[in-house]
């Protein structure tokens, strides 16, 4: 009885061990400390969401605006989690998970994020007010092949994404095409200590996020922090910053244009066909694979950073005939007769202007949803009444969403105004017929691709 009774107590104080076992590690930790973070094996991925944990996760306990990943602890643990990185004031329960206390989870984040990506001889980062992703993704396409290239996912651009993306990606490349994004100024400058680009792009500077800012150039200068390091060695912009760029950045400067020729690379769309200008000399025609001038834009800026890092002109060819749009941005197909585009992954001034633009022609008519866009501040009602104006000229029907919009509806003919998804939705499929067009476009906190399935 005895034995027993020592044996159980043994297995509770076993149990009480694992659950709050503990190792504290407070800042500056050394680059020894970090390297053993990133070669440990039993370590198989990063995660801040713990619906994304699985066996061997390092799951970072973020304090947000709307949750705290300390709380979600217990659910780390049962998913077989390596361990977490949490708040050196946390006092909770361990779970069984191995702890490692520190005064910045953020900052630990991002200094293994910045440990990890040493060894990679050159990195290629791309910024902009929007066309970002898939440019990132057309320079990947175009580049790989001729390099051993890697990229961050989707659009994890972040000071919490763009580490996270790096942590979890194979860094043994030859070299890796990163997207950086920002809300105010100072954050491009943080993501550079992470990675210090050999190349910087800026692809378009526009209205996004105009609310943290007091007027377009200055976001031109927040995003212009991509240049700030001595690492730094090439810029490439868009043209439409030449004046904006000249006592801004030191570094060697090559230009791409869609719209002018005295750029360094210049496209034309000719019929069926892209020609593609170095210097005012002809070096490509070849099929328009798009022809929308947003995307045209994207494909350029990849086309330049792919020409200038060496790769062959008839291998770039080769790639562009494969390029595909990036999901949830401008992608098109058909269904039941209707020609729908799904560009609902977010919804920018600018953006939004260039899906209207870029409509093709249908023999029906042309339906436009489109959500209220954010970010705007004191520009908010003037950019929706511009909006709405150039909707009115390119389509039939306008099915608008959000309370943004109903300053300037009641007074709006061929607008209709909605709060829920749902009742839009119902009024859509009303409106819907064989050979007409719908656009459906919003920024990412409606979820406007849920329309898709309303009206299924």
């Amino acid at each position: 009885t005895v034995k027993v009774i020592v044996l159980r107590s043994l297995s509770l104080v076993f149990y009480w061990f694992e659950k709050n076992r503990s190792t504290l590690y407070n800042f500056p930790i050394g680059d020894n400390m970090l390297k053993k973070f990133i070669s440990n094996p039993l370590i198989s991925n990063y995660q801040v969401d713990s619906r994304k944990v699985s066996t061997g996760t390092l799951f970072f306990a973020l304090k947000g605006a709307k949750t705290d990943g300390h709380n979600f602890l217990e659910e780390v643990a049962k998913k077989g989690a390596f361990g977490a990185v949490v708040d050196e004031h946390y006092q909770g329960p361990f779970f069984g998970l191995q702890i490692f206390k520190t005064n910045d989870v953020l900052a630990f984040l991002q200094m293994l994020a910045k440990e990890k990506v040493k060894p990679v001889k050159q990195t290629i980062c791309i910024t902009g007010s929007f066309g970002k992703t898939t440019t990132k993704e057309f320079t990947f396409s175009l580049l790989e092949g001729t390099f051993k290239v890697g990229k961050t996912s989707d659009n994890y651009n972040s000071q919490i994404g763009f580490p996270l993306s790096i942590l979890n990606m194979d860094t043994n490349q030859d070299l890796l095409v990163l997207e950086m994004g920002m809300w105010y100024k100072n954050e491009i400058k943080k993501l550079v200590d992470i990675v210090a680009p050999d190349v910087g792009v800026i692809t378009k500077i526009g209205f996004a996020h105009i609310q943290n800012f007091e007027s377009v150039e200055d976001i031109f200068f927040a995003k212009a922090e991509i240049f700030f390091s001595q690492k730094t060695k090439l810029a490439i912009l868009n043209y439409d910053l030449l004046d904006m760029a000249k006592n801004v950045i030191t570094q060697e400067k090559i230009f791409f244009s869609t719209k002018d020729s005295r750029a360094d690379f210049f496209l034309r769309l000719k019929d069926d066909k892209i020609l593609i200008f170095e210097n005012q000399k002809l070096i490509l025609e070849t099929f328009a694979v798009f022809k929308e001038s947003h995307i045209l834009e994207n494909l350029l800026g990849a086309f330049t950073i792919a020409k200038t890092m060496g790769v062959k002109v008839d291998v770039i060819e080769s790639k562009i005939a494969k390029l595909t749009a990036a999901k949830m941005r401008f992608e098109k197909f058909e269904k039941n007769g209707i020609f729908f585009i799904n560009d609902t992954y977010n919804a920018q001034f600018d953006s939004v202007i260039a899906a209207l633009e870029n409509l093709p022609e249908v023999k029906g008519k042309k339906i436009a949803v489109l959500g209220a866009m954010n970010g705007l501040g004191k520009y908010e009602e003037e950019c929706h009444k511009k909006v709405m104006e150039l909707a009115l000229k390119k389509v039939d029907c306008l099915l608008c969403l959000g309370k943004e919009w109903k300053k300037i509806f009641s007074e709006k003919i061929r607008v209709e105004f909605f709060l829920d998804q749902l009742s839009l939705s119902v009024r859509l499929k009303e409106l819907m017929q064989k050979n007409d067009l719908v656009l459906i476009k919003g920024n990412r906190t409606l979820e406007m691709e849920k329309i898709f399935h309303l009206i299924d």
